[in-house]
């Protein structure tokens, strides 16, 4: 494959999409999310990729923050600060938890913040679907989905990780995944049974997750060239997808393969097909044992 560098394109041909929030692995260093750090972020950024302006900076693990309220009142309007000044053209949010999110946007708009995009990750795909869910996310009065939600509030809602960060790959995924153990053994139960098929359950994945025509995108982590052949190569088969019915762009052996993934699936309870990001951010904090004096810091660094 070519590699074609990027200063052969007009900086208007490419859309640059970055995030402030979390930074080094270390997990005394990992999070910061006060003002001086969110502009030196994302001058930092700017600098590195000899660019003058980020399209869209995001807000990175928000459910990482000491607390909900320091990113209200400092982290967030630095951001639109950055906007402001012409370093960023949109803001976003990502993160796992969907209530999270949800909390972030509503308090935000109550103070004239009106963020452009959301991102959310591993919310749809073979096992969760909780994206299209209609769940305690209000909108007029009536209960609705964040995907719906979203919509409804003008904001751009994507998707990532259709693999699951590896629970739905032929691999098992990686020690850190905070899938329960239940959620881990039916998704290796169904990428068995895809295999007595001859399938790649990471190909069904992709494909499930691409023919969702109301998702404007679509994002899938990249490891090497061949990784990046393989998902150009499925993401052509639906070229001419009508959006009727994906079983009509599947093979024989990809439906048959399809529905036992689906059926086996099917089997967990609602409550495993998902895990608690909140819970997850919390456990890391009760790790670290200094929640508190770190929201001091980013604040007094605000």
């Amino acid at each position: 494959m070519e590699v074609v560098a990027l200063n052969n394109f007009s900086r208007d041909d490419i859309i640059i999409n970055t995030k402030v929030g979390r930074y080094d692995a270390e997990p005394g260093n990992m999070f910061d999310f006060s003002a001086s750090r969110v502009r030196s972020s994302i001058l930092e950024s700017i600098r590195r990729m000899k660019c003058n302006y980020i399209d869209v900076i995001q807000l990175h693990d928000p459910e990482f923050s000491p607390s909900i309220d320091l990113l209200i009142e400092k982290t967030i309007p630095a951001l639109f600060k950055m906007r402001e000044e012409g370093y960023v053209r949109a803001v976003g949010i990502t993160g796992y938890p969907l209530k999270v999110q949800h909390e972030i946007i509503v308090r935000s708009s109550e103070k004239g913040f009106l963020f452009d995009q959301a991102l959310t990750y591993c919310h749809y795909n073979l096992h969760d679907q909780s994206l299209f869910e209609s769940r305690s996310f209000k909108y007029d009065g009536e209960t609705v989905s964040f995907f719906r939600f979203c919509s409804n509030q003008k904001i751009v809602c994507l998707a990532a990780a259709p693999l699951s960060m590896g629970l739905l790959t032929r691999k098992n995924p990686p020690d850190w995944h905070p899938a329960s153990f239940e959620l881990k053994e039916s998704c290796k139960l169904a990428s068995s049974q895809a295999d007595d098929y001859g399938v790649n359950i990471s190909d069904l994945a992709i494909l499930f997750a691409l023919a969702r025509e109301d998702i404007p995108c679509t994002l899938l982590g990249i490891r090497d060239r061949n990784e990046l052949k393989r998902a150009i190569a499925l993401a052509s088969r639906l070229k001419d997808f009508s959006g009727s019915s994906l079983h009509c762009i599947l093979n024989s052996n990809e439906k048959s393969a399809i529905t036992a993934v689906n059926k086996q699936l099917a089997q967990l309870p609602a409550s495993m097909k998902e895990w608690d990001g909140e819970a997850v951010a919390d456990h890391f904090w009760n790790e670290l044992g200094n929640r508190n004096e770190m929201e001091r810091v980013m604040r007094e660094n605000s």
